[in-house]
């Protein structure tokens, strides 16, 4: 699978290349010398204060609807329990884990307070009735123009299931959601000031006011989801290989 996650790393990777200014050298940053740790990683009390599960959660039933979106067995009603989740929260997943909770991939998609759209929630879920209706009935026909169906790359290796506009749906789909999921999520939402400096946020983080029962401030916490939302599907994030 070409992994949302890493697809995500490196657009997030580019945007942070193309935004730096060549000025920054003549910056001391008033003396503050920061040193990326290498590994994301941070204590109280001798007690990871460190938590993005909900980022975990969404990222791995992207995984399984990634699979369904390339499965000829693949239904409407199927996908859409998948992405939007029913009446008790996420459904439709095999693995049970990822059912009856929050965490809802499609109420996370172009969702946040500044660039929130419902017209480009709305090309997601048209994009699973296209699938559904036009790809998965044809999964066996050849394409052609205006025709949904199969074509294979020059030396047969590979297959291609095709809508009738000759666009590959789960590639639409999940390269799409590199924007208007995970990095909208990150840049527009976690990582904003308009969270990051919500209400009370910056003098409970520097008085150490931790948030309810939990070993992280709501500020620490908001970084992790960020930081969740790039990296929550790598098993061994305790020892990231940043370069």
């Amino acid at each position: 699978m070409k992994n949302l996650i890493y697809k995500s790393m490196l657009l997030s990777l580019a945007i942070f290349v193309f935004s730096c200014d060549n000025d920054d050298n003549d910056n001391d940053n008033g003396g503050n010398n920061i040193v990326a740790p290498t590994s994301y990683e941070f204590t109280r009390d001798g007690e990871s204060s460190v938590s993005f599960s909900g980022q975990t959660t969404r990222l791995t039933q992207a995984e399984e609807l990634y699979a369904a979106l390339n499965s000829s067995e693949a239904t409407e009603s199927g996908l859409d329990l998948m992405f939007n989740g029913d009446a008790n929260g996420s459904a439709g997943f095999a693995d049970a884990s990822l059912n009856g909770t929050s965490k809802i991939i499609g109420s996370k998609t172009a969702a946040s307070t500044l660039a929130g759209s419902a017209t480009t929630k709305q090309m997601f879920d048209d994009m699973i009735v296209d699938y559904a209706n036009n790809v998965v009935p044809n999964w066996t026909s050849d394409a052609g123009p205006g025709q949904p169906g199969a074509i294979s790359s020059p030396d047969g290796s590979s297959t291609y299931h095709l809508n009738g506009v000759g666009q590959e749906i789960d590639q639409l789909f999940f390269k799409g959601l590199i924007g208007a999921f995970t990095l909208d999520q990150i840049v527009n939402n976690y990582i904003h000031p308009n969270q990051l400096d919500s209400g009370t946020r910056i003098d409970d983080n520097d008085n150490d006011v931790l948030s309810g029962d939990n070993n992280y401030t709501d500020m620490e916490h908001k970084w992790d989801e960020g930081f969740g939302y790039l990296y929550g599907l790598k098993r061994w994030i305790k020892e990231v290989d940043w370069v």
